[in-house]
């Protein structure tokens, strides 16, 4: 991640050629084959020049079945005549085939129409002409307001595909004189479907570029699921151009900062290269403030450091006046205060903790800081007293501490290199030196004990108190932190497990803290006398602070976990199972405390382990006890992956179905996909239930929506489909020959066109058993299977349908597998379809689907969901497909 943000465009390009030089092969390919995540994918776009990746999000937009026509339109609608020209060649050159023909490939009519115009580049740059803006916009009035009947398309098609956008600025300017609507109005009222979408984006970008940028990314991050395609894309488009318009911009129109709506819908490597791209713009959540965290030689004074607005969040704990800072980049410290210096938080979800001074925590399982200093890539500088902890520049390499007095660790800079420990009086630091990578320095300060550097390279640090000293050096390969000793005894004690994160500070007396082996654990804080908590065994683990007497203890939280002092806080399993006797209404209060604590172990859990009846009574009951909505407290309180897979747990089929529909047609644009998905693998009963509840619950009408949304062929079928009088009889193999001649009479054997009311009469009204038997048949009377004749003959949204509903007659289970695979292949994951299918059909096929699905991509969907998903959400999908993370 440095290196692809510290090096311009160029120097990308630099290293991309020496590095297919020195290894033979293509840095992106590797990235791809070793880093399979959103984050692998972000890098990849990175090393790709600007033109490239326009040229490789076309190419994946009209990939496979189906085409994403946002990303043509937002691509196509926001480039100059020169970008045009330069794309063109870019796509021939490396996809073998020219950008025209695939486009009118993947499009029809109006819509083909206007793209193809688009797409010839030759939009005019002469400067604003007023007389012909007021000329073009009564053309348009007279071709559409006040046409009697229809619209002639061929006139906006014309102004839109070649006009300047200064021009359409003025001719917008012109037609507010003319009629009582605006422009934008009028394209909507007058125009329909992906050729109404590309004349609105059209102006958008004339008036305000950012604008239709910030309602692009507001779309990829609203609701349940994340569109990472769209975010990743928008953000690499534009980092290096107009995104501190588009952050200014977001900020006005909608809740909260573009940073914050990143951090709350994504994590990890991905959150904060993301982050990193925009240049920060985190809000901080005064509600979600920390803890200042005092005591003998940790804190003392007011302390307290500003936690971030994140559930996972960690805790600052800062000594002496300050509190600490909170950070809005992941490479950023923050500035200690007086005394023992504050404490800085990161946007992280999973960082663990900060004492004191700077932190760059730029990964998951990044250690921690302790001491004062301005932070962030470099060693801290040494506060008074407690002294300058240690900043690196690798993310799973620790840190040293220093002692009272002279304070200061040092920096490294290297993944290999271990941290050299300071040197005391007394007995002083021993220094382990066993790989010729590491080049500790030792220097001797007053009192300050010896720590320990170790020899492995993603391993931490032992940091040495006074006295005796140091700690115990560790020799497995993601070891954190050893403990730091206190007086007499000393030394906290690390163990040999290959993924334990870091020892107790230990207290006075006999001191260190104990660590346990679990990946992404926290830290633990010992108080004076018996010393150290023991960390608990979760991986999003938090902190126990121990206090006098003996620490505490916290087991198996699945995010925070503060043990007291000398309590057992056991939260585990047990308690888990023990949910199991409770009725809907206890559930429904250890529901609203798991929401309000952020506990989504315990979420998770009730909602996985009710049936669909047990969580309709938990919905009424959490209304009843708390006076709230539960799905609304979800969803206000969650991550929207999470949330939104916790939506779909609590509605029903038809409820479900009717939700994802609403909001497909909600706002900005349409997502054909999701009608077309749905409404396809509806049966009767399905569509009449789901029409129903889409009545009572958003008071219009399915088909009215729908009618209003789409146009054409397209909508011809699909408005038909919502009748829901697919018949469900066998199969006769005499209609079957007839139907299989009147489709090829209609469109293989036409010399011009597809009479397409044909086909959207035959797969609108046979049964599916019925549609098998005319392929059987077509193959008979054409060398095309009927699966290719539809490909061929039809196009667009027409197209994708008629394909769904071919593909479901002959396996519904394959389809299912790879509407799967299309949500979690390429760059990106669309979650709202992960959810979506895993949600349908975990009760019913989705042993059937994974059998099908490993045959398919020789790989298993568990393993697919792991590589492409991560924590509750991961978690949860896990669960409902019948498998656990090895």
């Amino acid at each position: 991640m440095c290196i692809l943000l510290s090096a311009t465009a160029s120097q990308r390009q630099e290293i991309r050629i020496e590095y297919k030089a020195s290894t033979g092969k293509e840095v992106t390919a590797d990235i791809k084959s070793n880093l399979n995540t959103d984050f692998g994918k972000v890098c990849i776009a990175l090393f790709r020049t600007q033109v490239e990746y326009n040229a490789y999000c076309l190419h994946k937009a009209m990939k496979g079945a189906g085409t994403d026509e946002d990303v043509l339109i937002e691509i196509l609608c926001t480039l100059n005549n020169d970008e045009i020209a330069e794309l063109k060649s870019v796509f021939l050159k490396v996809y073998g085939k020219s950008l025209e023909d695939r486009v009118k490939s993947e499009t029809s009519g109006d819509f083909r129409k206007l793209l193809l115009l688009v797409v010839q580049g030759n939009r005019s740059t002469a400067d604003v002409d007023l007389g012909e803006a007021a000329a073009d916009a009564k053309a348009l009035y007279k071709a559409g307001e006040k046409k009697k009947m229809g619209t002639d398309e061929s006139v906006f098609i014309n102004i839109f595909g070649t006009r300047s956008l200064s021009q359409l600025v003025a001719i917008a300017a012109e037609y507010d004189k003319l009629s009582k609507k605006s422009l934008m109005e009028a394209v909507k009222s007058e125009l329909s479907g992906n050729f109404e979408r590309t004349v609105i984006a059209i102006l958008q970008v004339a008036f305000n570029v950012s604008l239709y940028y910030v309602k692009i990314l507001h779309s990829s991050m609203k609701g349940a699921g994340t569109n990472e395609f769209n975010l990743t894309r928008v953000i690499v488009r534009t980092h290096t151009t107009i995104i501190s318009t588009i952050k200014v911009t977001f900020k006005q129109e909608y809740d909260g900062s573009l940073g914050s709506w990143i951090v709350d819908d994504t994590s990890g490597d991905y959150q904060a290269i993301l982050l990193a791209l925009i240049g920060g713009d985190v809000d901080v959540d005064p509600s979600k403030i920390g803890i200042g965290i005092g005591g003998p030689g940790i804190g003392g004074g007011i302390g307290g450091g500003l936690d971030v607005d994140k559930p996972e969040g960690g805790f600052g704990i800062g000594g002496g006046i300050g509190g600490g800072l909170d950070v809005d980049k992941p490479k950023l410290g923050g500035s200690g205060g007086a005394g023992i210096g504050g404490g800085v938080d990161v946007d992280v979800p999973k960082a663990d903790l900060d004492i004191g001074g700077a932190i760059d925590v730029e990964k998951p399982k990044g250690g921690i800081d302790i001491g004062g200093g301005i932070g962030g890539g470099i060693g801290g500088t040494g506060g008074a007293d407690i002294g300058g902890g240690v900043d690196v520049d690798t993310p799973k390499v620790g840190l040293d501490i220093g002692g009272s007095g002279i304070g200061g660790g040092i920096d490294v800079d290297t993944p290999k290199v271990g941290l050299g420990g300071i040197g005391g009086v007394d007995i002083g630091g021993d220094v382990d030196v066993v790989t010729p990578k590491v080049e500790p320095s030792v220097e001797a300060a007053a009192d300050i004990g010896g720590g320990v550097d170790v020899d492995v390279p993603k391993a931490g640090l032992d940091i040495g108190g006074s006295g005796i000293g140091g700690g115990i050096d560790i020799d497995a390969p993601k070891l954190g932190f050893g403990g730091s000793g206190g007086a007499d005894i000393g030394g906290g004690v690390d163990i040999d497990a290959p993924k334990v994160e870091l020892g107790g500070t230990g207290g006075g007396d006999i001191g260190g803290g104990i660590d346990v082996g679990v990946p992404k654990v926290g830290l633990d804080i010992g108080g004076a006398g018996i010393g150290g908590g023991v960390d608990v065994d979760a991986p999003k683990g938090g902190i126990d602070v121990g206090g006098s007497g003996s620490g505490g203890i916290g087991v198996s939280l699945p995010k925070f976990g503060f043990g007291g002092s000398g309590k057992v806080d056991v939260e585990g399993e047990v308690n888990l199972k023990e949910l199991d006797n409770l009725d809907a209404t206890e559930k429904s209060k250890r529901l609203e405390i798991a929401i309000k604590e952020k506990d989504t172990k315990i979420l998770i859990y009730i909602l996985l382990n009710a049936s669909m009846v047990q969580r309709h009574e938990i919905i009424i009951q959490y209304k009843t006890t708390t006076g709230k909505d539960l799905l609304g407290d979800i969803e206000s309180n969650t991550d929207a992956k999470l949330g939104g897979m916790c939506i779909a747990l609590l509605k029903t089929s038809a409820e479900y179905n009717a939700y994802c529909l609403m909001k497909a047609m909600k706002g900005f644009g349409t997502d054909d996909g999701t009608l077309i998905e749905i409404i396809c693998t509806c049966t009767n009963q399905e569509m009449e239930e789901t029409k129903a509840v889409y009545l009572k619950e958003y008071g219009k009408s399915l088909e009215s929506e729908v009618q209003s949304e789409i146009s054409g062929d397209y909508r011809k079928l699909m408005m038909l489909l919502l009748e829901g009088n697919r018949p469900n009889t066998d199969a006769d193999s005499s209609k079957a020959e007839a139907d299989a001649k009147a489709l090829y009479k209609a469109g293989e054997k036409k010399r011009f066109g597809t009479d397409e009311d044909v086909f959207i009469d035959i797969f609108a009204s046979r049964s599916y058993s019925q549609i098998r038997a005319i392929g059987d048949e077509y193959a008979k009377v054409s060398k095309k299977t009927l699966l290719e004749a539809v490909v061929s003959e039809l196009s667009g949204n027409l197209q994708k349908t008629v394909v769904t509903i071919v593909q479901v007659a002959q396996n519904l289970n394959q389809y299912y597998a790879q509407r799967l695979h299309y949500s979690m292949k390429g760059l990106g994951t669309s979650e709202k379809i992960l959810t979506r299918v895993v949600v349908k059909i975990h009760n019913t096929v989705i042993t059937e689907v994974k059998e099908i699905f490993l045959q398919k991509y020789n790989d298993s969907l568990a393993k697919w969901i792991i590589d492409d998903t991560s924590g509750d959400y991961q978690d949860i999908l896990l669960s409902l497909i019948g498998e656990q993370k090895s």
